[in-house]
């Protein structure tokens, strides 16, 4: 992945956040058994309220958002539920929010995952509310 390519996604990124809420989650990652290989991963509480807004937000900001059109670039987004194996494995290597870091040999058990771009990665924040 290209170095102007891995920019479109960290502005697209910011772009979400800003408007709906932060992720929990947001990374290309490379499938080795994925058709496109490269998919969006993505995890944030605001979008598993309604999984169907939540694929037309990402359809509609992979295609109209500030990096340009990337949908093309990638396999589509996957979105993960909190409890995911994978977002818990990251969570155990990585803590950043709009930064980038790469990673390689992710021992994922479900799917090899080759490498990643990690832009978030952090936990569950929860406000109490008095």
């Amino acid at each position: 992945m290209d170095p102007s390519t891995l920019d479109r996604f960290q502005r697209l990124e910011r772009e979400l956040s800003e408007r709906y809420g932060p992720f929990t989650l947001f990374g290309l990652f490379y499938f080795e058994d994925s058709l496109w290989h490269w998919d969006l991963v993505v995890s944030a509480p605001w979008l598993l309220d309604n999984r169907q807004q939540a694929y037309e937000i990402l359809a509609d900001a992979l295609v109209n958002g500030r990096g340009g059109n990337l949908a093309d670039l990638i396999g589509g987004p996957r979105l993960l539920d909190e409890n995911d194996p994978l977002l818990e494995i990251l969570r155990k290597s990585v803590t950043l929010e709009h930064g980038l870091q790469r990673m390689e040999g992710i021992d994922f058990p479900l799917q090899e995952v080759r490498c990643a771009y990690v832009m978030t990665c952090q936990p569950v924040t929860t406000e109490v509310i008095a």
